[in-house]
Order: C-alpha cells, then structure tokens, then sequence
C-alpha cells in the first residue's frame, strides 16, 4: 500500500540563504506546520539575515573604496556620514559599521564567507573582527581556521574565549598589544536609557585596578547592608558608587538617601515645608519689619513676575516658530520625494534637488524676513544678520533652543556642545541670522566642510544635506 504525507509548505531546512530561500520564507503560513518545521523557520531566518548583513558590509566597504579611489586616504573619515545618514544610525553605529566591514572584505575572508552562507550570524562575525583587531595577516588566518569551524554551534561567550586563546597562541606579543593599546584608551561615558535614567561607565579599564574599585564598591555596600540597609545589594552598590565619586561619605544614611519617617516638624512629609533654604527664608522674614520688608517683597515679586512672563513669551514664540518649521518640513518631504521619484542620473539628481532648494528658499525669503536680524551701516541703510562673524549670546542661546541637537541627520549631540555654523560661509556673504546657522557638531561641522556634502538652509532650522552619492536628507525641528 502506498502511504503520502501531506505537507503544507516546503521546508526550509538546510536551505542555503539567498532570494531562493527569502522566497520560500514568504510563502510559509507558520500556523499550518508543524513545530519542528516553526523552528527551521527560526533558524532559516537568522540565516537569511546573515547573508543580509553580509550585503551590508560588502556595500559600506565598496562605498568607502570608492571615497578613496577618487578623493584619497582622507575621504575614508567622512564615508561613515552617508552611512549614518542613509541606514540613521548613530555616528558611533555607523563607525562601528565601517570597521565591521574593513575588516571582513580586507583580512578576515573565511569570517566573511560564513557570514554570506549563514553559518554565523553578524555578532559572531563581530567577536572575530574586534578579537583579530591589530593582529598580523598570518595571526588573523590562523584564528580563523582555529574557531570557524565550530561556530556555528558554539555561542558568542565560547567564541570570544576561543580567539583570545588563538591570538595568544598565535602572537602572544600582539595580544599583549592589543590589552595596551585599549587601555590607552580608557575613558568615562555617560548616556541615558529609554526609562530617564542615566548609566556612568568605565571602559577599557585596567582589569587589576577596575577588579578591585569593584569589590571596594561591593565590600562598603555589604557593610551597609550588615547594619540594617533593607534595600537590594546592586541598589546600595549603585549608591556606594555614586557617593564615592562626588567625593561623599557612603556610610552617611542621607548620602544613600534613606526616606526618613515622617514627623511631627512634617520631615518626611511631600506637603511640609521641609528645605533648609525654606526655613531660612521664613526666619529672615520673620525679622523684617514693617513696610521696609513689604516694599522689598513687592519688588522681587514684581521683578519674578516679569522675568517668568518674560520666558513664558520667549517659549511662546520659540513653539510657534517650530509648529511653522515642522509643518514645512513635512510638505518639503513630500514635495521632493515626489519630484524626484523618477530614475535620474546621480550628477542630475544632486541639480534638481539643489536647484528646487533654492527656488523655495527664495520664494519663502518674505515670509522669514520679518524674524531675521538686521543692523544699521552708518545709521541709515538695514543690513541682513547681525553685524560679524560671531553670534550674539541671545542668538547664540536662541539657535539652540531651536536646535536642541546637531542638525546632521540622526547626530543627538546637544546643541550646547556643538559649533553654529554659516550655512553659506560668512565669508562669502552668508548672514550670521538665524536664517544661515545651525547647529553642527565638530565631526559634522568638517563633513560638511571637507567631506562633500552640500548644505542648504531652506528655513531657520529647517536643513537639506545633500551626499556625495546624490542622496538627500531633510531635518528640521522634532514635532
């Protein structure tokens, strides 16, 4: 008798990534197979995403060999900005990119076939890249041919151990290199999480030295807890840490900030009046007397009162100045991605991108007047932008309002810590007006300058990058 299985989909198992394996994904209905097949599924996926990332790092290291064919060495510094800017990812993201990719198409072949045939995903393809980072051709052959092989069946933890020992079988001396030369480059960062708090790290410590300042940390916050701290051992460590380096005594309760019980005086109580500052105030009040201390009161209140109006106005404006750049942000959007939705060639591109900037810069020129800085020559004749190089500090301070961050596409650096560059360069007539300056980071202050791109200013706060390769970015105020 003759016996037929039924099937719902051809599987996917063992098949090779690319389009044939893509095509075949797209057309499994996960609820109708069977949870063997939900996980070659799983892992078909992963491979497809390998052989993807593998196309990434070939396109991002073909760009960069382009820069440098054509404009020299000093070209590679400013790839990483089309990288950031077309994939937005971050400036170190897009660094971390181009180093991935160096890597792989240049010393770390075996590492980059497995990728493209999925045998390792882009994490593992990672662990090799910074493990053989500043090794010799010879070192970097022999780790691969030491741990390739396994793996793909080994995780990330294993691999990382696995190339550190190869390496230092290999060419102890680099090795030794390489723990040198990162901590020569130590430093502290700060960023913040999704949840508004902030992590404080050091990185590329020694391992001796961190080892110890940890178990320091770890030694107070255990003592702590001995005498009474109900809270987690991580809570207290964190606290230990932070007392530590604001050069406080962790061993005082109000260091670690222990809520204290509420009390008849209201310490401890949200609606008290519990502020030193406070109580000093009412005792300096309390030995006023008469209309002299009434007087001085009415003063500073009226002096408050007209300071608070001052900024609630300033605010106002600021707001209305950014629904106005927001809302024709949008619409250029739109109107550019319309007109340039045809095949064109690169050259042409970069022109009718640039050529329907300006159009609509200047059409707009009125409708901005009225917000632009304008001074007197000789008392008489108006003269756009303020009168020199340098900003003003209340335009200084206002751009940046208007900013928040550098202005290169996806860049979050504060504006606070960028420098406000001339849109058109002050020296060939360019405004220092809010019209004309923007806040721009150093790194893409020089992209800007030196790396190829084309800046055009449309609107205050409202910028069009143009790349070197003709694509076109448009950033404006946050809604």
């Amino acid at each position: 008798m003759e016996m037929t299985v039924a099937t719902s989909a051809l599987s996917v198992e063992g098949m090779l990534p690319g389009p044939e394996l893509a095509f075949a994904l797209s057309a499994v209905d996960l609820s109708a197979v069977d949870e063997f097949e939900v996980v070659e599924v799983l892992k078909a996926g992963r491979r497809l995403a390998s052989w993807a990332a593998s196309l990434e790092v070939r396109a991002a290291a073909e760009l960069e060999r382009r820069a440098v064919a054509s404009e020299g060495e000093d070209a590679v510094e400013f790839v990483a900005c089309e990288v950031e800017a077309a994939l937005t990812l971050t400036s170190m993201a897009a660094g971390n990119l181009m180093h991935l990719a160096r890597s792989l198409t240049e010393r770390l072949p075996g590492t980059l076939a497995a990728l493209t045939d999925g045998r390792i995903d882009v994490a593992k393809a990672r662990v090799v890249c910074d493990g053989t980072h500043m090794t010799s051709p010879g070192v970097s052959e022999f780790v691969e041919n030491a741990v390739l092989p396994l793996a793909p069946t080994r995780t990330t933890g294993w691999l990382r151990a696995a190339v550190r020992k190869a390496v230092t079988v290999a060419d102890p001396e680099a090795f030794e290199d390489k723990r040198v030369n990162a901590e020569a480059s130590a430093r502290v960062e700060l960023w913040q999480t999704p949840d508004d708090t902030a992590n404080l790290a050091g990185c590329d410590l020694p391992l001796g030295e961190a080892s110890r300042a940890f178990h320091r940390i770890t030694a107070i916050a255990t003592a702590l807890k001995t005498d009474g701290d109900p809270r987690p051992l991580d809570f207290v460590r964190a606290l230990v840490f932070q007392a530590l380096l604001l050069g406080q005594d962790p061993f005082l309760g109000a260091v670690l900030d222990v809520p204290p019980d509420p009390g008849e005086d209201g310490i401890g109580d949200p609606a008290g009046e519990t502020s030193q500052t406070q109580a000093r105030a009412r005792a300096e009040a309390e030995t006023e007397t008469g209309t002299n201390a009434d007087a001085r009161m009415a003063a500073v209140n009226a002096r408050t009162l007209a300071k608070i109006q001052a900024e609630v106005d300033a605010e106002t404006r600021l707001a209305a100045d950014r629904r106005v750049a927001v809302s024709l942000a949008r619409t250029l959007r739109a109107t550019f991605t319309e007109s340039l939705s045809g095949q064109v060639q690169a050259q042409e591109r970069v022109w009718l991108i640039a050529e329907a900037a300006h159009r609509i810069r200047e059409s707009l020129t009125a409708l901005k007047a009225p917000g632009c800085t304008t001074h007197t020559t000789a008392g008489v004749q108006l003269v756009h932008g303020h009168d020199g190089y340098r900003p003003p500090a209340v335009m200084r301070r206002a751009i940046q309002a208007r900013d928040q961050t550098c202005r290169f596409p996806g860049c979050r650096r504060p504006a606070i810590q960028c420098d406000l560059d001339h849109t058109v360069a002050h020296h060939l007539g360019g405004p220092s007006c809010a019209c004309n300056l923007a806040a721009l980071c150093r790194h893409h202050h020089r992209a800007k300058g030196s790396g190829g791109w084309t800046l055009i200013q449309v609107w205050p706060g409202v910028l069009l990058w143009i790349s070197p390769t003709a694509h076109w970015y448009l950033t404006g105020p946050d809604p």
